[in-house]
């Protein structure tokens, strides 16, 4: 049987603490996390960090309509792991395609939001979301009226190699 890393560890780079660093950690939802239990985790998983600042290498286009590996955790960390709808707290979610795909829309972070099941559903069944992922997003009834928006819970994400 192969060895490997027990898991995986998504981390913000400005909360990203090198040994000897002051900064706080913090899951991704943003819950602070004790220095000690983090350097427990992090000796013994795999570390995908995300920089929150430059240009954003994860721009598909019309290549296509499936998400990569890359995206689905930059779009996680940037919408801190929870559902964009207003209101909603669900962390097992889905990616919507602001402009939807197959009406021209790009399989771009900057294009993709987290959805739960049940908003996801809604965003396809008449309602809507509409802005920059990496900013605001405003949604939308069937009717035009606004439900609320909502921005990032962290900065826009570039995944970057350390």
């Amino acid at each position: 049987m192969p060895w490997g890393p027990t898991a995986t560890w998504c981390t913000r780079w400005p909360t990203w603490p090198p040994r000897g660093s002051k900064e706080r950690s913090e899951l991704i939802d943003g819950t602070p996390l004790d220095r000690a239990i983090l350097f427990r985790i992090l000796c013994d998983c795999a570390i995908v960090p995300h920089a929150v600042e430059g240009e954003e290498p994860l721009n598909l286009g019309r290549k296509t309509k499936v998400w990569n590996t890359a995206q689905r955790r930059a779009i996680t960390v940037r919408d801190g792991g929870r559902c964009r709808f207003p209101g909603c707290h669900r962390s097992h979610c889905d990616i919507h395609h602001l402009h939807w795909w197959s009406k021209g829309g790009t399989t771009d972070v900057r294009g993709g939001i987290l959805g739960c099941d049940r908003h996801h559903t809604l965003l396809h069944s008449g309602f809507r979301a509409e802005g920059d992922a990496d900013h605001e997003v405003t949604f939308l009834r069937p009717d035009g009226t606004v439900i609320g928006t909502t921005a990032p819970a962290g900065r826009s994400p570039v995944l970057a190699a350390m």
